[in-house]
């Protein structure tokens, strides 16, 4: 099995430059924070090819103080941090610092969990970025970057009106029924 230290990790910060660095939240970053909050950070890893000049898509995630909350299949996850990205083998993840809250992650999971349930995954209508843009938003108030999203975006468009993905994945993608409700500004509404 895999034996890192799952509090190790590469990271690449808006710079570009990638370095070896140790989660947020661990107890030297704690000592410089206002008592009573908590630290939250945003991972990205790139899906796929990555050609230059073409959209990109993206496995994100959010963490508070080092544990990382995470949605996909299995539903709402919560892991030590970023392990949700090591399946991923397609670029370092990208870890941008999104400030500190007052809330909790098992505040955040309470919050979420009802809206992020087991079986309800889709990849293009309701996927991990709906998550991180809602934990994001429930969080810090800050929106998801919209870079994290076009692809799918563009996926979901070119399936909803020309059935596009279902035909160049010769059936394989399969819109789920249990994301036929789910609308993301709907939860970011009744956040605010």
């Amino acid at each position: 099995g895999d034996h890192r230290d799952l509090h190790s990790f590469p990271t690449r910060r808006s710079s570009g430059s990638v370095s070896s660095g140790i989660a947020m939240g661990t107890a030297a970053c704690k000592d410089i924070k206002v008592l009573g909050t908590r630290t939250v950070q945003l991972a990205a890893t790139p899906i796929g090819p990555q050609v230059p000049g073409v959209l990109v898509a993206y496995h994100t995630s959010v963490a508070v103080d080092g544990v990382e909350y995470s949605f996909g299949p299995s539903g709402l996850v919560a892991c030590n941090t970023f392990q949700s990205h090591y399946c991923f083998m397609n670029g370092p993840t990208e870890v941008v610092d999104c400030g500190t809250t007052t809330r909790t992650g098992q505040e955040l999971r309470e919050a979420l969990l009802s809206d992020f349930g087991v079986d309800t995954y889709d990849i293009l209508r309701k996927n991990c970025n709906d998550f991180s843009a809602c934990a994001l938003f429930y969080l810090t108030g800050r929106r998801l970057d919209t870079k994290y999203r076009r692809m799918e975006q563009m996926g979901k468009y070119a399936d909803e009106h020309l059935g596009l993905i279902r035909a160049v994945t010769m059936g394989d993608y399969v819109p789920n029924p249990q994301a036929n409700t789910f609308d993301m500004d709907d939860i970011i509404g009744r956040m605010k």
